[in-house]
């Protein structure tokens, strides 16, 4: 397995564990938990990113 294939599976199965389904079997993830895979020691600096991404002008 190459370098890439592993980092790939690792990222995956660090997503899936936090990985929420609903009655209707939709996938979500807690904003929390994602900001602090992320590397992200506050949580405020990743909602400024979220609303970032969010907003198209704020991407120009």
């Amino acid at each position: 397995m190459s370098a890439r294939n592993k980092i790939e599976k690792v990222k995956e199965s660090v997503f899936e564990k936090i990985k929420k389904l609903n009655q209707y079997g939709q996938e979500s993830w807690s904003a929390r938990e994602l900001s602090k895979i992320l590397g992200y020691v506050d949580y405020r600096n990743f909602i400024s990113v979220l609303g970032k991404a969010k907003d198209p002008i704020a991407l120009r």
